[in-house]
């Protein structure tokens, strides 16, 4: 099967044009209306729904390419041990649906982003957990299932009542969210 396309003045006509040589015409006339005799316009509509998927994942992906990069310059910038660490941040956000800024934010306000934590990879100042985790990739899990536990589905600190209130610390973690997501990522493809 071969497909052509003729282009004339006021609509575009397809041809699928078959071994057995039989031509089966749409036409796309100028209101948008498709007009076909054999089926044509579902293939056409597959052809649409499928490109249309693809530039939607390619979008969903791009963008989380680009959280990636936002999260691990922020790391970076600070100075932080959990450098190289943002795609975990990123997959335990779309496991939990909390913001990964939201995570990174409290491990600023808590710990320096990590840089002075309460204990060994324990950066979200969580006291029910002094001795801490063995990786990096275990306190961002335990932090977002922390946050599961106790708050649901927290997308600012300010949902998150009686974690470190009163201090500063929901204001502190509110703006580094803001500042991370401000970071221009669209260099990232």
């Amino acid at each position: 099967m071969k497909r052509v396309i003729d282009s004339e003045s006021d609509h575009m006509t397809q041809k699928d044009v078959k071994d057995t040589g039989q031509v089966s015409t749409i036409v796309a006339n100028p209101s948008g209306r498709c007009e076909d005799s054999d089926g044509t316009a579902e293939f056409i509509q597959k052809v649409n729904d499928t490109h249309s998927f693809y530039a939607e994942n390619y979008v969903q992906q791009r963008d989380r390419r680009r959280l990636v990069w936002k999260i691990d310059t922020w790391l970076a910038q600070r100075g932080s041990p959990m450098v190289g660490c943002a795609e975990f941040y990123v997959q335990n956000q779309e496991r939990t649906g909390i913001p990964a800024t939201l995570s990174v934010g409290i491990a600023e306000a808590e710990s320096s982003s990590g840089m002075a934590c309460y204990g060994p990879h324990n950066a979200w100042g969580m006291i029910s957990f002094p001795g801490g985790w063995s990786s990096w990739e275990e306190g961002i899990r335990a932090n977002f299932d922390w946050l599961v536990h106790y708050y649901g589905c927290p997308q600012s600190m300010f949902e998150c009542h009686g974690y470190c209130e009163g201090d500063g610390t929901m204001g502190t973690v509110n703006a580094v969210m803001r500042m991370i997501d401000s970071l221009d990522a669209s260099g990232v493809r």
